[in-house]
């Protein structure tokens, strides 16, 4: 597939979207979207975009007497917003430019889901992000959910305030490779349905083969991996679902002898993993041998030489003729989306992704993606450089969108046919979740939960030799997982131990993730304690022996210091029903308290149980984040 049918490809799908939405109108509405035929993904975009833009407009109105941009208006800025968007109405320049940007990440999502999450999550030049407000940002996924569920009980079960953008990238991996080396050929033919779904909406049912490549890369399917390359090496440009069987059935061969390839171009080349050279200008030795053999000449070849695949010369470059623009576009007439430098935005233009240029203020050209392009980084390579928000209060929660028909799971077609049908895949969760290994997902999610809260104190180590021993005691252990497939292990301890920051007020607490159970109570410390001294080392060490320094332990941070004067004064008015002395009894108690689970139960007693307080509450969540921060 050339660049430009790839083009075509795009705007084919983009078109069919307008057609289902706005159609020839100048105009659509936020109900009108709910109740369209797009992609749940697309949707989830598109409120991302139109939540954003209606708390930025909140929070930039002038006034002489109010100031509409303090962080006291926080929670009801984002709560008005919620009601602001129900009512949106957008021009058809608006929305064709918000569409063409959702459409292009959706495609970008479905072809490399590990690197579109990292950007999304992490802001240009951000190297750690909020967990609320990454799980915020993680529930406008539906595809792949398989991704978003793991790593989501992930942060339930670790309850850190922040994360890196480089543990992030790893436990993405991690999760995508452990749970996609499970799958067998039936699993992995689903889950592929996405992706070759959105080609089938373009009419097409076949996949350029570097973006199947790309897309292989992330999961570190190596065997399969192998065979495309190999078949790229050999001019093969695309790849039916049909083909994909075949190969992973072990019969690529079968699958080149079916195709008519062409000569690999030098793209194709580098992509299996061979240096293009360059055209020599040394003169043909044999002329006659570069000359083509009359007729009268030719005999039949020997029963001994092997049929060599057809051989044609490259063709000369083609420039991509621009498509015609979407119909009646028209310069977007408000700035509210165009200057909000949101994420879809970034996410369709970033260099990262393509070289899609998108206009903002023109008629919008064909969106100029090109198949090499889409996978020429791998999951590896990725850098946490995108340009999101930064908007004091980051981005939505759920909206409550009224619930749509689901279309139909599209189902494997029979073998002896490569078409897909067209339609699209709205259920948005791959096959090998949705309907038989959704239960399987649970048992291994909680089997890596397990693990993961038997290793999280010994995470905490910053000796360098303590840390550099967990880490070769871990890889040996998944090294062992890899052979037995006994066990799931997250690997997350390659990256450098970073201190937790408190998450700012004015971020979104997602009220959605209840802290149900405490943190496990840490592993007990190698060192005797003073109380044990004496015996420990007589049974152990010995009498007359040296012994090692005991270390005093850390004291515990007074919970006041953590607590600034603004947040002071919110949980009073939030948490104490205004009660000052309340509050401070409250905090001295909390300050007696040696762990964890001790200032727990305080809490949920005294504090949340008897004030009527939600515990659900952002305040109270945040309140609970900050003491659980003391003792870590």
């Amino acid at each position: 597939m050339t660049d430009e049918k790839l083009n075509i490809t795009i705007n084919s799908i983009l078109e069919k979207f307008v057609d289902e939405t706005i159609g020839e109108n100048a105009e659509i509405t936020y109900s009108q979207l709910a109740n369209a035929e797009l992609p749940e993904q697309i949707k989830g975009f598109l409120w991302l975009e139109l939540d954003f833009a209606a708390r930025r407009l909140l929070k930039n109105i002038n006034s002489s007497q109010f100031d509409f941009s303090s962080d006291l208006l926080a929670d009801g800025r984002r709560e008005f917003a919620k009601q602001i968007i129900q009512t949106a109405s957008l021009t058809r320049a608006e929305y064709l430019d918000l569409l063409q940007k959702a459409t292009v990440l959706h495609f970008h999502y479905l072809s490399t889901p590990q690197r579109v999450l990292l950007e999304i999550i992490f802001e240009e030049n951000s190297q750690e992000q909020l967990t609320p407000e990454i799980q915020s940002r993680l529930r406008y996924f539906s595809d792949y959910i398989y991704l978003i569920d793991v790593f989501l009980k992930y942060l339930e079960k670790k309850k850190v305030a922040a994360i890196s953008a480089t543990k992030f990238k790893k436990i993405i991996s991690d999760i995508d490779r452990k749970i996609v080396s499970t799958y067998n050929e039936t699993d992995f033919l689903d889950l592929l349905f996405p992706l070759y779904n959105i080609f089938a909406l373009g009419n097409e049912s076949e996949i350029p083969i570097s973006i199947l490549i790309g897309f292989l890369k992330e999961k570190d399917a190596s065997e399969i991996l192998i065979s495309l390359q190999d078949l790229a090496h050999k001019g093969i440009e695309t790849l039916s679902l049909q083909d994909m069987r075949l190969i992973f059935e072990g019969k690529s061969d079968e699958v080149f002898q079916n195709a008519i390839p062409v000569t690999p171009t030098p793209s194709q080349k580098s992509l299996a993993g061979e240096k293009p050279q360059p055209k020599s200008d040394a003169p043909i030795e044999n002329e006659q041998a570069a000359q083509p053999m009359p007729a009268s000449e030719q005999t039949e070849p020997s029963e001994k030489l092997e049929p060599q695949p057809p051989q044609v010369e490259p063709p000369l470059p083609i420039e991509p003729s621009p498509a015609a623009p979407l119909p009646n576009a028209e310069p977007p007439q408000s700035e509210t989306l165009t200057e909000s430098g949101a994420l879809i935005e970034h996410a369709a233009s970033s260099e990262d992704f393509s070289k899609i240029e998108i206009c903002e203020s023109e008629p919008q050209p064909d969106i100029d993606l090109t198949e090499t392009e889409i996978t020429e980084k791998s999951a590896d390579d990725i850098e946490a450089s995108p340009q999101e928000h930064q908007d004091a209060d980051n981005l939505p929660e759920n909206l409550s969108v009224p619930d749509q028909p689901k279309a139909e799971p599209v189902q494997p077609e029979d073998t002896e046919s490569a078409a897909l049908p067209d339609t699209q895949l709205e259920n948005a969760i791959p096959a090998p979740i949705a309907e038989k290994n959704r239960s399987e997902m649970d048992a291994i999610a909680s089997e890596v939960l397990a693990e993961l809260s038997e290793i999280e104190p010994l995470l905490n180590q910053n000796e360098s030799e303590e840390k550099a021993s967990l880490e070769e005691k871990l890889f040996e252990s998944i090294d062992d997982d890899a052979e037995t497939n006994a066990e799931f292990i997250l690997d997350d301890t390659d990256v450098p131990y970073e201190e937790k920051k408190e998450p700012d007020f004015d971020s979104d607490l997602s009220l959605l993730n209840k802290i149900e159970t405490p943190p496990s109570a840490p592993i007990p410390s190698s060192e005797p304690t003073n109380e044990m001294t004496e015996e420990f080392f007589k049974a152990v060490i010995g009498e007359g022996k040296p012994r090692p320094t005991l270390k005093e332990p850390k004291p515990l941070p007074d919970l006041k210091t953590l607590i600034d004067e603004g947040k002071r004064k919110r949980f009073i008015r939030k948490l104490f029903r205004g009660n000052e002395y309340e509050y401070d009894d409250a905090i001295a108690e909390i300050n007696k308290k040696k762990s964890w689970r001790e200032a727990s139960v305080f809490i949920d007693m005294e504090i949340f149980t008897r004030n009527k307080i939600d515990e659900d509450s952002s305040d109270a969540i945040y309140f609970t984040d900050i003491v659980f921060s003391r003792y870590n």
